[in-house]
């Protein structure tokens, strides 16, 4: 799994990265993975208390892997990562493997009816806002590729980070990032 996501090759990372429910010694618990570009740390701030509790991940590759264990919690939680650069800047921002689709089933199955004359609305690039975090919605129709990312300025033009899903057999790949902006 780790080498799908460094090595480019993953076609669903909304199942290895963010967070999930696991066991942990016969408990449950939970997982969070996380890759990003230029991080020295990075942690797990539970978002729904002010100063909440952080929980930090572990580095387990150089190009910015990190994984954690949650062992006190068991349901998944609002939250955004807090990095610290290896410059010292200090960024928190929300997950972008923590949103579900930003199309429905609905607009996927008339899209791919070929009844939907507002498809430009949905595919490409657009600003949204879901639960109230800005950012922007990708997708693009492309059944034959095996993997997609969206890549520009915010993480230096490397493929490697942000991948999109794939919407099943529809050939739309999404992803939401959440604090970028037009331009």
């Amino acid at each position: 799994e780790l080498e799908s996501i460094t090595k480019v090759a993953c076609s669903q990372p909304h199942s290895i990265l963010g967070m999930h429910p696991c066991e942990s010694a016969g408990k449950s618990a939970l997982v969070v993975r996380a890759f990003v570009d230029d991080a020295e740390s990075c942690e797990v701030v539970d978002i729904s208390v002010p100063d909440g509790p952080r929980y930090p991940l572990k580095r387990i590759s150089r190009d910015g892997f990190f994984e954690g264990l949650i062992k006190s919690r068991s349901k998944c939680f609002d939250y955004r990562l807090r990095i610290e650069r290896y410059n010292g800047e200090i960024r928190q921002f929300f997950d972008p493997y923590s949103f579900l689709p930003s199309l429905s089933d609905d607009a996927i199955y008339f899209f791919n009816q070929g009844d939907d004359r507002q498809a430009h609305e949905k595919m490409g690039a657009h600003l949204r806002e879901i639960n109230g975090v800005q950012g922007v919605a990708f997708s693009v129709w492309a059944p034959g590729a095996e993997r997609i990312s969206v890549v520009g300025e915010f993480n230096h033009w490397d493929g490697r980070y942000h991948p999109m899903r794939s919407l099943g057999a529809s050939g739309i790949w999404e992803l939401f990032i959440p604090g970028i902006s037009a331009g």
